[in-house]
C-alpha cells in the first residue's frame, strides 16, 4: 500500500465522511429526534463526533502526504 495510492484514495474516504456528517446532522437538526428522553440525539451527537474525529484525521493524514510529495 503505497503512499500515493493512499493519497489518490482519501478524497473519495473524506466525501463519504463528509455526506455521512450532512446526514448526521439532518438528524440533529430533525425535531423528531428529540421525541424521547434524548437518548437517541444523544447517540447521533455521539456518532457525529466520532465521524468527525475520522475526518479531522484523514485531514491529517492528507496534508502529511502532499507534504511528503511536495
Amino acid at each position: 500500500f503505497t503512499q500515493k495510492h493512499e493519497l489518490e484514495e482519501l478524497p473519495s474516504k473524506v466525501e463519504a465522511l463528509e455526506e455521512e456528517l450532512s446526514a448526521l446532522d439532518e438528524k440533529l437538526n430533525s425535531p423528531d429526534l428529540y421525541t424521547d428522553d434524548g437518548t437517541k440525539a444523544r447517540e447521533v451527537s455521539e456518532e457525529r463526533s466520532k465521524v468527525q474525529a475520522q475526518l479531522d484525521k484523514l485531514y491529517e493524514r492528507w496534508e502529511e502526504l502532499e507534504s511528503l510529495n511536495a
